[in-house]
């Protein structure tokens, strides 16, 4: 079993305060503290999902080692700001996050920009 250490690439310029996105707690409590280390209310945040075939295909250990691990980034356009994992191993086919702000409405691996739909799914053809 290979186990798997993600780890998170943050890049967060706001005027929120500030937690830890690793179960951190705000210094207000009605807010939740989001994945991106952020206290916003419950109704700023959403789960995502994330999935990818390689070659139109499902992953494979075959068709991974072209691709590799890969750096998976979460993008809000209006305010230029950013964040994600890395690294994301091709072979788990999917990525899921829950509090990503809503603000993040698109999606990118390997310089490939997708927007994430309503329902809060996104998907890439490597």
């Amino acid at each position: 079993m290979r186990w798997l250490a993600l780890v998170p690439l943050l890049a967060c310029q706001t005027d929120h305060d500030s937690c830890s996105p690793e179960g951190g707690t705000c210094s207000d409590t009605s807010l939740v503290c989001s994945r991106d280390g952020e206290c916003l209310d419950s109704s700023e945040l959403r789960s995502v999902k994330v999935t990818w075939t390689v070659a139109g295909a499902p992953p494979t250990a075959q068709s991974c080692a072209n691709v590799g691990d890969f750096e998976l980034t979460f993008i809000d356009p209006i305010e230029q700001d950013q964040f994600g994992y890395a690294p994301v191993p091709c072979m788990e086919g999917q990525f899921s996050i829950d509090k990503i702000p809503s603000r993040f409405t698109y999606a990118e691996i390997n310089a490939e920009l997708e927007p994430i739909g309503s329902d809060g799914s996104v998907s890439f053809a490597l």
